[in-house]
């Protein structure tokens, strides 16, 4: 069964020196924070944090994560703070009113300006929404979707409304929108080759201990390997490109996941 916990050795939920875990007497809060801060929140490829993962920096999937991860923080960790007016105050979240309103009141343009940097390589940013409508695959199935019929967001222009700040429309859109191409043709074979990237990969989830991995790989049918990662990189392997794996296994031991690739125009 997959775990759902944070992987932190501090925590004691994940393996590591006796130095690196949980020590009573000792350890503090404080620690716990600031090394979610800078190992998390802080980490500029979040993927490698994830245990098992830490030397997939320049993977497809170390990428993909990070836009995801870049995409949701700006509309739950931002945006959604900001549209709270903590009109209720026996609300669970009432307790964080005066440290989300004194964070945004020091920090509003800052934050903005990181946002409108990460929307230079992240169209996910501009158009978000736009990956619900990618057809849902179920037992071999597709379920065809017709363009525009999901209204999208940008989000950048909505932190800029919600901060009270101006937005100029034209400084944080994609290097590929930029480049002055304007022939009909060229846009139309933009436009297709960016629905055509849209796939669904399975990831493992599982325990990333050597006998866990090992045992999914049993129940796969496959051969296990050396290393836990190679263990992993085999199962998603074997689940992505055979597509033979029962669904109760897929469900066991990982996730589907909408893989959203921009493909430039030549």
């Amino acid at each position: 069964m997959p775990y759902f916990s944070v992987c932190l050795s501090l925590l004691n939920t994940w393996e590591g020196n006796p130095s690196e875990m949980w020590q009573p007497m000792k350890s503090t809060v404080l620690s716990v924070l600031i090394s979610i801060q800078a190992m998390i929140l802080g980490a500029p490829v979040p993927w490698v944090n994830e245990p098992g993962f830490s030397n997939q920096e320049s993977t497809p999937q170390a990428k993909d994560h990070k836009l995801l991860m870049q995409t949701k923080t700006v509309k739950y960790a931002m945006i959604g703070w900001l549209e709270n007016k903590f009109s209720i105050p026996d609300a669970k979240d009432y307790v964080w009113k005066d440290i989300s309103q004194m964070y945004w009141k020091h920090n509003d343009k800052a934050a903005f300006e990181t946002v409108k940097a990460w929307a230079v390589d992240n169209p996910d940013l501009e158009k978000f929404g736009a990956k619900s409508a990618a057809p849902k695959r179920r037992k071999g199935k597709s379920k065809e979707v017709q363009a525009g019929s999901v209204p999208t967001q940008d989000l950048v222009e909505k932190l800029a409304q919600c901060l009270g700040l101006p937005c100029d429309n034209s400084s944080h859109k994609r290097k590929a929108s930029s480049s002055g191409k304007s022939n009909d043709s060229k846009k139309l074979k933009s436009e297709s080759s960016e629905e055509d990237s849209v796939e669904f990969r399975w990831y493992y989830k599982g325990p990333k201990t050597t006998k866990e991995v090992r045992n999914a790989c049993k129940e796969f049918g496959i051969g296990s390997a050396p290393t836990i990662d190679a263990c992993v990189a085999k199962l998603e392997k074997h689940v992505n490109t055979k597509g033979k794996a029962s669904e109760e296994l897929v469900q066991k031991w990982g996730e589907m996941r909408e893989v959203f690739r921009v493909v430039e125009a030549d």
